[in-house]
């Protein structure tokens, strides 16, 4: 017979397995353009190269009269309606999958982009936007050293 040493903390590490799998699957079980409110979320991309910053949105049955874009305080928002054009009377439905609502979806922009220069284009449901970045040689410009002082003297003052 062989001895084996109780580990309490083994049985927490399963429930926290458990837990994350569980939570992990619970994402999946909704589509993923709704939240957990029945809001629709469109789905979005952000990256960047040497010299832009981009975000491109899925739209899918909208116009862009539909869609507003607006940036303030290096926030970049596109807010927008998708409404259900089609409504079928007397038809009993066992499921509906495609979401409709109002949206809004907040981007925090870096300082690094110049937020006077954003452009923006809408195309057979997809929202392109490209903001383009302040080059590096701009940003070492900005860049303030301060020089340190030597001595005994207090910047509190009484």
């Amino acid at each position: 017979m062989s001895l084996i040493t109780f580990d309490p903390w083994r049985s927490l590490d399963r429930v926290e397995t458990d837990m994350r799998r569980f939570l992990g699957n619970l994402g999946t079980a909704f589509p993923s353009t709704m939240s957990f409110d029945g809001m629709y979320v469109p789905r979005a991309d952000v990256f960047e190269d040497e010299g832009n910053l981009y975000i491109t949105a899925e739209l899918p049955g909208m116009s862009k009269n539909d869609v507003k874009v607006t940036l303030a305080d290096h926030t970049l928002t596109i807010q927008g309606k998708k409404e259900r054009k089609e409504e079928k009377k007397g038809k009993n439905f066992h499921q509906i999958e495609r979401s409709f609502g109002e949206f809004v979806r907040e981007f925090g922009i870096p300082e690094t982009c110049k937020e006077d220069q954003v452009h923006a284009e809408f195309e057979n449901g997809i929202l392109e936007i490209s903001i383009p970045k302040i080059k590096s040689e701009k940003l070492k410009e900005k860049v303030k050293e301060i020089p340190i002082a030597s001595g005994k003297k207090s910047l509190v003052t009484s």
